[in-house]
């Protein structure tokens, strides 16, 4: 199994998460990392966290966090990627697994929760292998919700 890190994406290594891409089949499963990083900054920025996903020194993908108010005892998964000349290694299933490991271990929440667009099978799969459980599909985003119950 892959190994990862998360670092803070910061002015010292913003420019590696902008040079991060999906293939181009799966641009419709998730924001391009200049959209995150400005939706962190300006739309959540007092709950929202951004990370590069590293393996040793190199970026190899992103990961946006959020908490709500309104939702205390859950961390959302904003997005997730794995760029694209990295993908079937390991590292989105590795990153979903710190995730879970590092957000149990501050004991701050309850729950992860994520959405996904429902046509995305090998996302579904990737986070139903870590605990994810599908809760509905949000008609609002027509996105699949599902949840990960951090107390199991």
């Amino acid at each position: 199994m892959a190994e990862v890190t998360f670092r803070k994406i910061d002015n010292t290594n913003y420019r590696d998460a902008l040079k991060l891409k999906v293939h181009d089949n799966q641009k419709n499963f998730v924001a391009p990392n200049d959209r995150s990083l400005l939706q962190s900054a300006y739309e959540a920025p007092d709950s929202s966290t951004p990370y590069g996903i590293y393996d040793a020194d190199t970026m190899i993908g992103f990961l946006l966090v959020t908490s709500e108010d309104d939702d205390a005892d859950t961390l959302w998964v904003w997005r997730l990627m794995v760029d694209a000349e990295q993908q079937g290694k390991g590292y989105g299933k590795a990153a979903m697994n710190k995730l879970i490991t590092d957000t149990k271990a501050e004991g701050k929440f309850k729950f992860i929760r994520l959405s996904y667009v429902p046509t995305n099978e090998v996302a579904q799969k990737v986070y139903a292998a870590v605990g994810f459980v599908e809760e509905g599909v949000k008609e609002e985003w027509g996105e699949m919700v599902a949840a990960c119950d951090l107390s199991k």
